[in-house]
């Protein structure tokens, strides 16, 4: 089971990569998830592959910086969609929304997109997270202080 989600996730980026990297790519946009950066009980694999992404994203920047690869990079920690391809349980999902994470509606997903695009690559960012839900129930939960989300 491991070998499936992480190999996916890495050998489907290293892949891509490979197979694009002559390519006259305007940008190159991995979709990871915010287990990257939080972790997930239980998907330790999943948060693994994801990081591996996120990782991957800020290697390939420098490699468009220098012109080894065309199109820019980034990698956006989504976090869990509403009607996404992933399914949780009814107690996964209580438990997220005790720290403030909601479920992200594909319309406000799609809308957020192009703000997220246009956010990083003007700020020559190759990674960029969401959360999405209560703001202060989610800062409390990672700790935050301050740092704006």
């Amino acid at each position: 089971d491991i070998a499936a989600v992480v190999g996916a996730k890495i050998h489907g980026t290293l892949n891509l990569d490979w197979i694009l990297k002559d390519e006259p790519l305007d940008f190159f946009i991995m979709f990871s998830s915010i287990a990257a950066l939080t972790g997930n009980l239980g998907q330790t694999d999943y948060s693994y592959a994801s990081h591996f992404m996120d990782n991957f994203s800020n290697t390939r920047h420098l490699l468009w910086l220098n012109g080894s690869r065309c199109g820019r990079t980034l990698s956006i920690n989504w976090p869990y969609w509403k009607s996404g391809g992933m399914r949780m349980s009814e107690q996964a999902l209580l438990k997220m929304q005790q720290v403030g994470l909601i479920p992200l509606e594909n319309e406000l997903g799609l809308e957020l997109f192009e703000q997220i695009v246009a956010t990083a690559f003007k700020n020559n960012l190759s990674q960029i997270g969401l959360f999405y839900g209560q703001s202060q129930l989610i800062k409390n939960h990672l700790n935050l202080h301050g740092e704006t989300l």
